[in-house]
């Protein structure tokens, strides 16, 4: 990126500006629209970086009457409309034309300066590429100069190689065949004796591997046993356990207390060691802790109230017919009535229940 080169702006009385505050505080509307109109304040606001405001300044129309106060509104200075008379703004227009004819006339110097410098860029890049393309011929011309003078050194000194070569090459084919012969002699005898260790090795492997056979077969002998030992004691275990189970199951079917069938789980002993037995055993275990159905205890208070109501009831009758007419006779009336069907049909209900394999007593199929 480019270097910026700062320069000053010039305010009244020679006053030197450069930072924005300095020129606010040294505010010149006359010397602003001289930098203005010679274009100098654009460039001394974007060396600055406030390329902001000069963008703004940029878009500004000076054709417009309201132009000085938005110059000094974009420069952060206060607006102050002072009355002119007549002259005064002569002047001031007079000096705004020659400020334009000035800008003008310094825009085509710089131009044509612009032009003059592209002119004499353009012949200094033609001189330095004729330069350079000279000084490339003669460096290939050099080059291949040395280049030559290589290759024919080159070419003699492989010629000279080329006759020891050959000289040495036939020393060496004559060295090389009594080597040759000697190694061949010394190889044959090497492999006659690897010949003769192999041999011995693989015999001493064949015997090996019989040991080793005889040996694995002996263990898989044992293996054999040991397993067969194994599943028998396992069956065995398996019978034991099933044959306890059975026992229990038939010892726990025999009553329906609950209590004896705890105590008939707990006189079992240890649980049995097999998976099948075990979950059998939870399963009974299960069904002998839990809990006996209290509908079933109310069901049976409800039918002996039922029944005592209606024996009461029949009782009352006959002792005293008059008494079937009071509320007494009517309340018992009703309620045994009602219990005749009731106390059936929650026998039923219970008897149903009854059947579901969760039911506290049901075992068989376990």
């Amino acid at each position: 990126m480019a270097k910026r080169v700062r320069f000053p702006l010039e305010m009244d009385n020679g006053v030197q500006v450069n930072r924005l505050e300095e020129l606010r505080e040294h505010f010149s509307l006359e010397c602003i629209m001289s930098n203005y109109m010679s274009g100098r304040l654009i460039v001394w606001l974007k060396d600055r970086y406030w390329d902001d405001i000069a963008a703004q300044i940029e878009a500004l129309d000076k054709e417009q009457e309201d132009f000085e106060q938005k110059l000094c509104e974009a420069l952060g200075v206060q607006w102050q409309n002072f009355d002119m008379d007549l002259g005064e703004k002569e002047r001031l227009s007079q000096k705004k034309e020659e400020q334009q004819r000035i800008a003008k006339a310094e825009a085509e110097r710089l131009q044509k300066e612009k032009a003059e410098a592209e002119r004499l860029e353009k012949e200094r890049r033609e001189t330095e590429e004729k330069r350079k393309a000279e000084e490339e011929r003669l460096a290939k011309e050099k080059e291949q100069r040395e280049t030559e003078a290589k290759q024919k050194a080159e070419e003699e000194r492989l010629e000279k190689e080329k006759a020891l070569r050959a000289f040495l090459c036939t020393l060496r084919l004559v060295k090389t065949e009594a080597e040759r012969l000697e190694k061949e002699k010394a190889e044959a005898e090497r492999l006659e004796k690897e010949r003769r260790e192999t041999e011995e090795k693989r015999k001493t492997e064949e015997e090996w591997l019989a040991k080793e056979k005889a040996e694995a077969d002996r263990i898989e002998r044992e293996r054999l046993e040991a397993e067969q030992k194994w599943k028998a004691e396992e069956e065995a275990v398996i019978r034991e356990d099933t044959v306890r189970i059975e026992s229990l199951k038939r010892r726990l079917l025999s009553t329906k207390k609950q209590n004896e069938r705890r105590k008939m789980i707990t006189e079992f002993g240890n649980p049995p060691a097999t998976l099948e037995s075990r979950l059998r055993y939870d399963a009974l275990k299960e069904k002998a802790e839990m809990e006996k159905p209290k509908e079933i205890l109310i069901c049976r208070i409800y039918g002996i109230t039922v029944l005592l109501t209606f024996i009461g009831f029949v009782v009352s009758a006959i002792i005293n017919p008059e008494i079937s007419g009071t509320a007494f006779g009517m309340g018992t009336a009703i309620w045994a009535g009602f219990g005749v069907f009731i106390w059936p049909i929650w026998k039923i209900v219970l008897w149903v229940k009854s059947k579901s394999k969760n039911y506290y007593l049901n075992i068989k199929r376990i």
